[in-house]
């Protein structure tokens, strides 16, 4: 089971594949959350989030305190 949530786009560097997501409620405590390139769902082409950008993210139920990541994101409206 997965938990969605809300945020956006704090940076995302597209050469080295990764960036960080700010939720809308912190997860866990964190403030926010490390997104890499994988996890990024679009219709296709290179996979990259751009500053400021909404976003929603699925967090599976067995994440721990130090492990925060999400299992998929997209972009929202």
């Amino acid at each position: 089971m997965s938990t969605v949530k809300t945020g956006h786009c704090k940076f995302f560097n597209s050469t080295k594949g990764y960036g960080f997501v700010i939720p809308d409620e912190p997860i866990e405590g964190n403030a926010e959350v490390f997104v890499h390139h994988t996890v990024i769902h679009n219709s296709g082409g290179f996979k990259s989030l751009a500053e400021g950008e909404l976003v929603s993210a699925a967090f599976s139920a067995a994440i721990g305190m130090t492990d925060a990541h999400p299992s998929h994101c997209s972009r929202r409206a």
